[in-house]
């Protein structure tokens, strides 16, 4: 008798979001900081859903999608199923000086603009997947 375990992909985006001033978007979520991203709804692709994200979860209006940086993966359980969730992250700017605002029903308490000098602090309390996507930036040179 074998037993079989219900697997699903997820697909995802969200955005590492920089403003004139060349800081960075982070949310705080459940305690821990991350970057905003969600789960591709029926008829958009990666980068409109990168963008709806962002925008619903922060507040943060006039986003301008540049690159993808890269796609990171990982596991969760939920519902009696195992998850295997895609994320592609898009590099996105923004001249919006409109107040952030969180999306609390999403576990979201905080939503700050970081500079690239308090990024570390940031960086040590955030998951892997969000340090690769920083590194994988980094190493793209898209600034500067």
């Amino acid at each position: 008798m074998s037993i079989g375990i219900e697997t699903r992909d997820v697909p995802a985006a969200g955005g590492l979001v920089m403003n004139r001033s060349g800081e960075f978007l982070m949310i705080l979520r459940n305690g821990v900081w991350d970057l905003p991203k969600g789960h591709v709804e029926e008829g958009e692709d990666l980068g409109q859903t990168a963008i709806r994200e962002t925008a619903e979860e922060t507040g943060v209006e006039g986003l301008e999608e540049k690159d993808l940086i890269c796609t990171t993966e990982h596991w969760y359980f939920r519902d009696c199923i195992w998850c295997h969730k895609f994320t592609s992250w898009f590099f996105m700017t923004t001249s919006s000086t409109a107040p952030l605002v969180p999306q609390r029903e999403e576990g979201i308490s905080e939503v700050r603009w970081v500079s690239p000098s308090d990024l570390d602090y940031y960086l040590n309390r955030t998951y892997a997947t969000i340090r690769e996507v920083f590194r994988t930036f980094q190493g793209m040179k898209l600034i500067g």
